[in-house]
């Protein structure tokens, strides 16, 4: 509810009346807005007078020189940068951990909601400047 009410989503007054995540994908319908916020950044619609650089997180690690070259960076910062780590969550570990928030069915859900940014993210390069 936290998250939701600081990016100006459809939140409701309180966090007992915010859906648990399994129920929000559930819902299927985007109130926290990210589809606004995604494109207010990559598809804004007025000019701003200074760039916005989106830097697409899976495709960061196989793409580090020309992170580096975008930022002005140092090629040898590529060896300082950190190596990807991915936390998996499916049913095995939603069921462990006795949280419905972290199964395929939440997950399947949320990516239905959010197709249209995961594409969008998909056929962005490494980096973008917006």
């Amino acid at each position: 509810h936290g998250h939701c009410t600081h990016i100006q989503g459809d939140c409701g007054p309180s966090d007992a009346q915010f859906p648990k995540l399994d129920k929000y994908a559930d819902m299927g319908q985007d109130r926290m807005r990210l589809n606004d916020h995604f494109n207010a950044f990559m598809r804004p619609s007025t000019p701003r007078n200074y760039p916005v650089v989106a830097i697409n997180y899976h495709k960061l690690w196989d793409n580090l020189p020309a992170v580096m070259e975008a930022f002005g960076l140092p090629q040898e910062f590529v060896q300082k940068f950190p190596p990807r780590t991915e936390t998996v969550r499916n049913d095995l570990t939603g069921k462990a951990e006795g949280n419905a928030a972290h199964t395929e069915k939440t997950r399947n859900g949320l990516k239905r909601m959010y197709s249209t940014i995961l594409d969008d993210i998909r056929n962005n390069p490494a980096v973008r400047v917006v």
